[in-house]
């Protein structure tokens, strides 16, 4: 990086610092750039709003408050334009755009409202209360739509929030399903260990550009000192179960044959660039080769006190 000062060159510098934002102390690790020449701290624009978002999304978290992500999945989840979401949950006109689209931070009872509508039957709750502010043609529509909805329930995430336990990332079975079908089939076949290596590096570097994780996984160590996520046992259940993959007596696995349909609708643009990266990069190592470049890329300036809780890094594997 060249200094806006000197011309000269400028390294960078992770600091620990304290944000106060909205009366809540927020701990990160800042990350700017030092002119070697003045010994001055700097950051372009981008990097300034990556340490914002980092200080938001851990506001979000500790507060229960839905990410964007989370608001527009559930607006669409009811089939709802932002108008009507609006008018049946008494927001004003533009605030779910800035919510959505400009990642303003909903006030804490905004928040709750957002994350309690999440479940149906409290939606339903919502839009019965709203019967009189929108047509009666819209009201059934809505109605009918939302006696349709299945819940999804799994254990995947049982004893699990959005926090520092999984690096902020979104509690949704369905993207981190994805995640899994994308590597493993452009793998066709891999082991379980070196899975669980590759799709931690990917949350890792999730983190690092979009502070959020991809799957929303908790990690944990196995009685081999691997990390995995935490209820291995139930998520590769569920893929089982749905008949998504196939595993040998090796713990070798693979796409079922019958899993016909691949869809990545959950992921982002963004999260599936990484899940590439991750796989084209590492396809020819193994879990413990892996395990040395999560070491040598995250040793330096990575804020595991806001994200996963893993302790020392040369601990992982």
């Amino acid at each position: 990086m060249e200094s806006p000062f000197t011309g000269g060159k400028a390294t960078l510098v992770f600091q620990e610092q304290v944000f106060e934002y909205r009366k809540e102390k927020i701990s990160y690790i800042n990350v700017s750039y030092r002119c070697e020449d003045t010994g001055e701290l700097f950051a372009p624009p981008a990097l300034e709003d990556f340490n914002l978002l980092r200080i938001y999304n851990q506001y979000r978290a500790l507060h229960n408050i839905p990410f964007p992500d989370e608001i527009v999945k559930t607006r669409t989840m009811y089939g709802l334009s932002r108008p009507m979401m609006s008018k049946i949950l008494g927001f004003g006109e533009h605030q779910l755009s800035r919510y959505e689209n400009d990642g303003e931070v909903p006030s804490e009872s905004n928040g709750r409202i957002l994350a309690a509508i999440q479940n149906p039957a409290v939606f339903a709750v919502y839009l019965n209360n709203a019967k009189n502010q929108i047509s009666e043609k819209d009201f059934e529509k809505i109605s009918s739509h939302l006696s349709k909805i299945n819940m999804g329930i799994t254990d995947v995430y049982k004893n699990v929030v959005r926090g520092k336990m999984n690096g902020l990332g979104e509690l949704n079975i369905r993207k981190a399903t994805q995640a899994a079908l994308c590597l493993i089939d452009k793998a066709g076949e891999i082991s379980a260990a070196k899975f669980n290596a590759m799709i931690l590096y990917a949350d890792l570097y999730a983190y690092v550009k979009n502070a959020k994780s991809i799957t929303g996984f908790a990690y944990q160590k196995n009685n081999l000192q691997n990390i995995e996520p935490k209820n291995f046992i139930s998520f590769y259940g569920e893929l089982s179960s749905n008949a998504i993959f196939a595993c040998d007596e090796n713990g070798v696995m693979s796409i079922a044959s019958i899993a016909k349909n691949k869809t990545f609708d959950e992921l982002s643009k963004q999260e599936t660039e990484i899940l590439d990266y991750v796989f084209t990069d590492f396809s020819k190592m193994n879990e413990k080769q892996i395990a040395k470049k999560i070491n040598q890329d995250f040793s330096n300036g990575f804020d595991f006190d806001a994200a996963f809780s893993l302790g020392e890094i040369n601990s992982f594997f």
